[in-house]
């Protein structure tokens, strides 16, 4: 978890710039190292993140933090991880929490109704991300279906913004159902 976002941040910029597929990211994708700091700095300069999440999307907030005063790439000048609501400074443009909740459950879509107008008032902002708390664990097939479509909803509505599409967390009380819609 401690590289998730800049390695999120610098593949939706490389595939932005290169590709117009998905691209999945996991468990495999870890290491700094293959991420030149040019890469970041450029993703710093045109991403503006927006993470709606509860406790359990802090994860990707904590690891940027754990981030701060990291040295290891090559070209690297200053505290190149360095973050916060606004992008000041050359830091990266997160706004944590730009709105309260999560992915919720069994199709609710509040976040998406959330994300409009959050969207029409900041549209600087061009990466939106939203994180599930338990509602991946204990969802419907429709759901889930709920989720993807109101997903796809928002990508052809706001066309130059990147979703990024998120997995539940790992428990153990609801693995099948949790694997399913992961």
């Amino acid at each position: 978890m401690k590289n998730s976002i800049f390695f999120v941040v610098g593949l939706i910029f490389y595939t932005t710039l290169s590709f117009s597929q998905a691209i999945i990211i996991d468990h495999n994708c870890s290491k700094l190292e293959p991420i030149p700091a040019s890469a970041i700095n450029l993703a710093k300069q045109n991403l503006h993140i927006a993470y709606g999440h509860t406790s359990h999307g802090s994860q990707l907030i904590t690891g940027m933090n754990g981030l701060i005063g990291q040295s290891n790439l090559i070209g690297y000048k200053g505290d190149i991880y360095e973050w916060n609501e606004g992008g000041t400074g050359g830091a990266l443009d997160i706004d944590d929490y730009f709105v309260g909740g999560d992915l919720g459950h069994n199709g609710s879509t509040q976040w998406a109704t959330d994300t409009r107008p959050y969207l029409d008032s900041n549209e600087d902002d061009n990466v939106i991300i939203w994180s599930w708390c338990g509602g991946c664990s204990d969802n419907t097939p429709s759901g889930i279906q709920a989720y993807l479509d109101a997903m796809n909803q928002l990508e052809i509505d706001y066309p130059d913004v990147k979703f990024v599409y998120m997995t539940g967390h790992t428990d153990i009380w609801n693995d099948a159902t949790l694997k399913t819609s992961n």
